[in-house]
This record gives C-alpha cells, structure tokens and sequence, in this order.
C-alpha cells in the first residue's frame, strides 16, 4: 500500500527544509569573524595590607585553550598605581597569591602601613572581561574575618 501523496509532499518539505538548515548553519559559522583581541579590565572594590590584614588574589582563566597573562595593578587610595608582577595562568587554570608578600618585592613600605587599602585592576589581552573570573578575598590575620570582592569590568 503506498502512502497518501499529501505524506510525500510533508516529508520532502521535512527533508528540504531540514538540508538547508544544516547547510545554512555550516554556512554562517565560515563567515564568523575571529574574536578581537585587546586590551581588557576588570577592576574589584577593595584590597587591603594595613595592620593585621592580608589580602589574596584569585585568578582563573576561563579559556579553555588559550593562557592569560594577568597585571594586576593596585590602586591607592590616593591614586597611586602599583602594578604587581604579571601572573600567567595556563588555559582553564587558576592562581592565588598573596597582595602582602607581592608589595614586599615592590612597595615595602606599604605593608603593614594605615592607609595601605585602594582598589584592583587586572588587566590582561583578551577578547572579552568574560576571559578572567578574578576575586579579591581580604582577611584579618589570625581571625576568621574574610570577605570576598568579585572582579567586574569597569564602567567606561
């Protein structure tokens, strides 16, 4: 027995309309343009190395085939940047260190001493903010005080 011709004409049309979808996506995914890659910033809140306190960086890289090479760059609260070494994170990787032993090497002074708190900026070549997930953790040495300040792009 063979099917009604109204079925044939539904299954051609499923067929065509399946092909060309197929065909259609192949397509477009060619003419997709590569990401550009630029200078890109995330900042957090708050850091912290005044007396008794101690704050740690957090990095992860959220490309799954790329690395990242990180500046973290810490800001005063009158100002003055201190950029702290450049951190690479190998692809989908993750690094923590410390804000207190990175000023020893940089700024001593600032260890220890009132008024040694600001903001962060991480800056690092990417195609998006979305490519580093940074958190700030400051904490009171020998206390369970900790608190935890996500990174975000910067209002521009």
């Amino acid at each position: 027995m063979r099917p009604p011709k109204s079925c044939n004409g539904i299954f051609l049309f499923l067929v065509v309309s399946l092909a060309f979808n197929v065909f259609a996506a192949n397509g477009a995914s060619k003419a997709a343009k590569p990401a550009t890659i630029g200078q890109v910033e995330q900042t957090a809140a708050y850091w912290t190395s005044e007396p008794g306190w101690d704050t740690n960086l957090q990095l992860k890289n959220n490309l799954s085939t790329a690395p990242l090479d990180v500046t973290p760059v810490v800001r005063m609260a009158s100002g003055q940047e201190i950029a702290l070494a450049a951190i690479h994170i190998p692809a989908n990787g993750s690094v923590s260190f410390s804000v207190t032993a990175e000023l020893q090497k940089r700024a001593p002074n600032l260890v220890g001493s009132v008024g040694s708190y600001g903001s962060v900026v991480f800056r690092f070549q990417g195609s998006d903010a979305s490519n580093l997930h940074a958190t700030v953790v400051p904490s009171m040495t020998g206390a369970s005080a900790v608190f935890r300040v996500q990174g975000h792009v910067a209002a521009s």
